[in-house]
């Protein structure tokens, strides 16, 4: 494909889709968590804004429908797949590494249908689904979706006069988007040499202090 860069919300991606081992130069730009982001008065209902939260214990809140929820597909988004494989670490008992024999276990499908039939709204995209959930947040509790989609949704609620969201970071764990950006080595000396510029220039003071007052890390 014409490209000269890349840029993805995990590196995990790249590894899968650099086969050929052409993309050079990857770095991460700034970081996200996937994480629960739930409307505060159902929060404070549940006791996660004084208590500790777990994953756990927010798919337990699903799966009792005390929670009405959306996330994005696991197969069209990474913080949907970050969700979804969250999930399975859950019900896995949270495993150093998870394996084959992890996934064959006899129960894992059952549970993890249980769960996910309990999504209310999915999307194809993290953005779109902050959007509706916003849009619709009368009828809607919360979100998986990455902490920078917890601010976007605040700016918005706020100004709206609705209650605000809050972003959870579970005590066992969360997957991180760590947005590397990479480029596509056609041997073009002067894009290099702007791709090298182009990343001391997003790493430096300036961009990241941007990056952190829209809510990114």
């Amino acid at each position: 494909a014409p490209y000269d860069f890349i840029w993805t919300a995990s590196s995990s991606l790249i590894d899968i889709a650099d086969k050929q081992k052409v993309i050079k130069g990857v770095q991460s730009t700034m970081i996200s968590p996937i994480m629960p982001i739930v409307k505060r008065s159902k929060a404070e209902a549940l006791g996660w804004t004084k208590n500790e939260v777990t994953n756990a214990d927010f798919y337990k809140a699903v799966k009792d429908k005390k929670i009405v929820f959306g996330m994005t597909s696991a197969s069209q988004s990474y913080s949907g797949l970050a969700a979804y494989l969250g999930l399975l670490y859950v019900i896995s008992g949270n495993p150093d590494v998870l394996t084959k024999d992890d996934l064959n276990k006899q129960k894992l499908p059952e549970t993890v249908k249980s769960v996910l039939s309990q999504v209310a709204r999915s999307s194809v995209s993290s953005g779109e689904l902050k959007d509706f959930i916003v849009a619709n947040h009368k009828y809607y509790d919360a979100m998986l979706n990455y902490e920078g989609m917890a601010w976007e949704a605040n700016q918005v609620l706020a100004k709206e006069g609705k209650e605000s969201m809050c972003a959870l970071m579970p005590a066992d764990g969360v997957v991180v988007a760590d947005y590397p950006i990479g480029y596509i080595d056609r041997g073009n000396v002067a894009k290099d040499a702007f791709f090298k510029e182009l990343v001391s220039y997003m790493k430096g003071a300036e961009f990241q202090a941007l990056l952190k007052s829209k809510g990114r890390r």
